[in-house]
């Protein structure tokens, strides 16, 4: 009887600890899906409150290119602005590789 009752105690400590574990991934799951959406909702807010000089250099960097793919993906927004996006972010890599080729020097 002590027996079973050890096997019962151990299956459910085993079956607390699965539930916990679940528990967690399902929390760091939904920290990831906020991460990502704070993001997407905040960028736009910041882009917006700089001066207008800075918003249009900010606007040709790669990363606001890469936000604005990722906003245009999620919100199933037309592939007229992710096509200019992908554009420029191919003609910034293009300049950075010339660059590169021409100005690093090996030892």
């Amino acid at each position: 009887m002590v027996a079973a009752v050890r096997i019962v105690w151990r299956e459910a400590l085993a079956t607390d600890v699965y539930l916990k574990h679940i528990e967690q991934e399902k929390n760091n799951a939904a920290e990831v899906i906020e991460t990502v959406k704070s993001i997407l909702e905040n960028k736009d807010n910041d882009l917006v409150k700089m001066p207008i000089p800075l918003q249009k250099t900010a606007d040709v960097m790669p990363l606001t290119q890469g936000i604005k793919i990722l906003k245009a993906v999620v919100l199933d927004r037309p592939v007229d602005n992710v096509a200019l996006s992908l554009i420029i972010i191919c003609v910034i890599a293009v300049i950075c590789t010339v660059l590169s080729a021409k100005f690093f020097k090996w030892e």
